[in-house]
């Protein structure tokens, strides 16, 4: 039996007899959690099955499995940018590749760009784990300005980028006018990130 197992069930009856509650820090559960792990006598059948019901299926579960074996998988916070495929229905709606290529708004692997917003669970605070996210996608007006798109995406197809990766922002940076940015658009990407902010 494992020492640290032993230590704990013989602490559980003394706090039950006084009534007492213990806080454990989030890191200490991670630490505790590793060492289990590297326990050849845990019950890991156990462990997975609880880890499965934590995460509740669907797209938790989607997304936590794509952390678990993905070499770069980097988790996404609210701020954070993206870039992804493009959503079939949004070319054409939103936007078509020749514009967005002008504007600096498609990467070098013809994917698109976006802002987290927050998950897509019902709770105040935000979940990384989640698996679904409400973001914000750049695209542009019939001006040619900046327009932030809302929509629910899953997690697992978002690659973290920094901003200054985005030609648009880097076009506006060093005042280049080709992409023909107007003050409309830079104010609304800053209510955006605003927003955001408030969210966290």
């Amino acid at each position: 039996m494992c020492p640290l197992f032993v230590r704990v069930q013989g602490i559980i009856p003394f706090i039950e007899e006084r009534k007492m509650s213990i806080t454990i820090s989030e890191q200490t559960v991670y630490n505790l959690l590793l060492k289990a792990l590297d326990n050849k006598t845990l019950k890991k059948d156990l462990l997975t099955k609880a880890i499965i019901t934590m995460a509740g299926g669907g797209y938790k579960l989607e997304y936590l499995l794509h952390l678990l074996y993905s070499d770069n998988a980097t988790l996404l916070y609210p701020g954070d940018y993206f870039k992804t495929t493009p959503e079939k229905y949004h070319s054409g709606k939103h936007f078509n590749f020749d514009d967005l290529i002008d504007l600096g708004l498609l990467s070098d692997d013809h994917m698109v760009y976006g802002q987290i917003i927050k998950d897509d669970g019902w709770s105040s605070e935000y979940d990384p784990f989640y698996g679904r996210v409400k973001v914000n996608m750049l695209y542009y007006n019939n001006e040619k300005s900046l327009l932030n798109v809302e929509t629910t995406i899953n997690t697992a197809s978002l690659i973290k980028i920094n901003k200054k990766d985005i030609l648009y922002f880097k076009n506006l940076s060093h005042g280049k006018n080709k992409q023909t940015a107007s003050e409309n658009g830079d104010q609304q990407l800053e209510k955006s990130e605003e927003i955001i902010q408030e969210t966290i």
